[in-house]
C-alpha cells in the first residue's frame, strides 16, 4: 500500500505582492496537501535550503492549462515518518 499526495497549482495563484518568497509559499502548500520532506519541522524547512522530498516525487507543468502538478508516492513505512 502506498500513500499518494497530489497538488495542482495554477499560474497566477501566487501573488508577487506576497510577503513570502515563492519557494516557501509553495512548500507550505505542499505540506498542507500532505507532502513530506526530510527536513519537515526543522529550521531548514523555513529557509528552504537543500530540501529533499521523501519517496517518489514528481512535478510537471501543463502548458495548455498553465498548471503545475505535483505528486508524491510514499511507501507504507514512509507514510508514518
Amino acid at each position: 500500500m502506498k500513500c499518494i499526495s497530489i497538488l495542482s497549482v495554477a499560474f497566477g495563484e501566487f501573488s508577487s505582492s506576497s510577503p513570502l518568497p515563492y519557494a516557501i509559499w509553495l512548500r507550505i502548500k505542499l505540506n498542507k496537501a500532505g507532502f513530506k520532506f526530510l527536513d519537515d519541522g526543522k529550521i531548514s524547512a523555513v529557509l528552504n535550503k537543500k530540501t529533499e522530498p521523501i519517496g517518489e516525487f514528481y512535478a510537471w507543468y501543463d502548458e495548455e492549462s498553465q498548471v503545475t502538478h505535483f505528486k508524491q508516492e510514499l511507501s507504507k513505512e514512509q507514510c508514518c515518518l
